[in-house]
């Protein structure tokens, strides 16, 4: 055995990390005003947008488990009965969870459940009294069973994802009896669901040392009505801590 030297260098052991986790926070402020002369007409007003995003992502050997949590809130000034008043723009809580077992090569044998909400109620712009949504009214659920194909590309720049599942169960809950006809559900229920078919689809591209491109698309059929939704998103970061979106 070869003695121990003072100089040598001491043995680190470390473990692997399964786990990543990331997250930021934004805030904007617009400002949109119009001159009486303006022929188009319209309404001068401001507005805020605060909004979350926490994602904690798990990979070991075949198994990976994405999860994801956006939050978002924003509001207007405007003007109602000759009033000025606050209005909800944007108002999200999300929550995705996707668990993947590899099957061959990018494919994996996908499940995935995703859920999402409002925080504030929201009431008729002419009928103040009058209730359209609010937390929980509606909540919408939806899980998803298929195959997630994740290409890895030589340009480690940009991320792909697309899952796709002929097994798809679809469902609304509205929590107020006399709103829940407005979001397709039977008079004098509260729940309502679907089976059908998914396709969702989620980019990530930085295409310059500074610009970055998030494409989310998501495509549902039950085979007698049809849901979309088809995000993009493009940021520009000026600094560590500040950035335009």
């Amino acid at each position: 055995l070869k003695p121990s030297n003072e100089n040598d260098p001491d043995m680190v052991h470390s473990r692997p990390r399964y786990w990543k986790t990331f997250g930021n926070f934004q805030g904007k402020y617009t400002q949109s005003y119009y001159s009486e002369n303006w022929y188009k007409g319209g309404e001068s007003n401001h507005s805020i947008l605060g909004q979350i995003n926490f994602e904690a992502n798990y990979a070991k050997k075949q198994t990976t488990f994405d999860n994801k949590l956006e939050l978002k809130l924003g509001y207007y000034t405007t003007e109602i009965n000759g009033e000025n008043t606050f209005r909800t723009n944007e108002d999200l809580i999300r929550l995705t969870s996707k668990y993947g077992l590899k099957a061959y090569e990018s494919w994996y044998y996908s499940a995935q459940f995703q859920g999402y909400t409002q925080f504030m109620p929201v009431y008729d712009t002419k009928v103040t009294t009058l209730l359209k949504s609010k937390f929980f009214a509606p909540a919408y659920g939806n899980l998803s069973i298929g195959m997630d194909y994740k290409p890895k590309f030589k340009n480690k720049n940009i991320t792909l994802s697309m899952l796709l599942s002929p097994f798809s169960y679809n469902c609304r809950y509205v929590s107020v009896d006399s709103i829940a006809p407005n979001f397709g559900i039977d008079k004098g229920k509260n729940f309502k669901y679907t089976i059908g078919s998914r396709l969702d689809g989620n980019l990530k591209w930085k295409f310059l040392e500074d610009f970055t491109w998030t494409s989310k698309a998501q495509f549902y059929t039950s085979y007698e009505s049809t849901e979309m939704n088809f995000e993009n998103t493009i940021d520009y970061k000026l600094s560590k801590y500040l950035s335009l979106q």
